[in-house]
């Protein structure tokens, strides 16, 4: 158990049963997003505009680095924002998420050896990246101070 949970009497979370979270989804309208199982059907127009583009032959995987015009886009804001001149081509790489992102980067800038500082508690995604990667792991434990918790 990570050095700061050891404070804590009381759980931070609690258990929550499936139909108890449905309730509540349910009563709040909330949209299911977590394994992609939507409880709807996709609107029509979203539909038909995929079926043009599919029967068109648009239906490949993009780049892994990403579609050239957002990559664009995205140099285009860095440099409006930042005043950073970028190379959309071979500077800008657009993820899926930001597991993948964090991943990505891991794999990019550690080389085997190297030791990662991980502030614990952390992602969960860091520790296997690290590993795959050959870098080894240093923990550096935070203090998180809460109201009513002993120390």
């Amino acid at each position: 158990m990570s050095l700061w949970l050891a404070i804590f009497t009381q759980p931070l979370v609690r258990r929550v049963s499936l139909p108890d979270t449905w309730g509540l989804a349910n009563q709040y309208n909330a949209i299911n997003l977590s394994q992609g199982f939507p409880e709807f059907d996709a609107p029509k127009r979203l539909k038909q505009g995929l079926a043009k583009y599919c029967n068109q032959g648009f239906n490949q995987y993009a780049p892994s680095s990403g579609l050239a015009p957002l990559q664009t886009q995205i140099a285009s804001l860095i440099g409006r924002q930042y005043g950073i001149d970028v190379n959309p081509n071979d500077t800008i790489t657009v993820t899926s998420g930001a597991t993948e992102a964090l991943f990505v980067t891991i794999q990019t800038i550690t080389h085997p050896g190297d030791e990662i500082i991980i502030f614990d508690p952390a992602y969960d995604s860091y520790k296997p990246a690290i590993e795959l990667a050959g870098g080894w792991r240093s923990y550096n434990p935070t203090e998180r101070v809460l109201p009513n918790c002993p120390r």
